[in-house]
């Protein structure tokens, strides 16, 4: 059944792929962001420029969504900036669990479990969402485009019926550091 439920999930999140490759694409300028083993390294201050969601789900996207990423070979840390909340969310990166917790919408706290692992290029954080209203498993696929920008495509779907929620896109531009002398 487990190996069904990612099967369904892996061809719903490369149709989100597929809807976020259709993007514009800008201009390629920069490759630095490349490493020599083809995982790239997110690390950065990300800002959403363009979201995509399907057309029954939420809108995530309100013009103040940040990104502070830090990584190493091991981790991956993910601060997320939404107006006034902020949470940070740590994943290892050698396929063993993460716990993390993060206040949501309404202050309503949510409990993750999550496991991380690279398939080519790209990052893919499986992930089972705990609230009080019940539970929920997410994908996330992190990757970066030819520009370079950040691209984070979600599914979620309910745990009982393996009913797909909510699928969304997001695009991010890194912004540039700043010095403070």
């Amino acid at each position: 059944m487990r190996s069904r439920k990612l099967s369904i999930l892996s061809c719903c999140l490369l149709t989100v792929l597929g809807v976020a490759a259709a993007w514009s694409q800008p201009q390629v300028t920069d490759f630095s962001w490349i490493t020599s083993d083809s995982r790239p390294n997110f690390s950065g201050t990300w800002t959403a420029v363009e979201v995509r969601i399907d057309p029954d789900g939420w809108e995530p996207y309100d013009n103040d969504w940040t990104l502070v990423i830090t990584q190493d070979e091991s981790q991956l840390s993910v601060t997320e900036i939404i107006g006034d909340r902020e949470n940070e969310l740590i994943y290892q990166l050698d396929g063993s669990e993460s716990h993390n917790e993060a206040v949501v919408g309404g202050g309503v706290i949510e409990s993750y479990v999550s496991r991380a692992h690279w398939v080519e290029g790209a990052l893919i954080i499986e992930t089972t969402t705990t609230r009080p209203a019940g539970s929920f498993s997410t994908m996330r696929m992190y990757y970066r485009d030819l520009s370079g920008r950040l691209n984070i495509a979600r599914l979620a779907s309910d745990i009982r019926s393996n009913q797909i929620m909510s699928i969304w896109a997001i695009a991010y531009e890194q912004q540039p550091e700043r010095f403070v002398e």
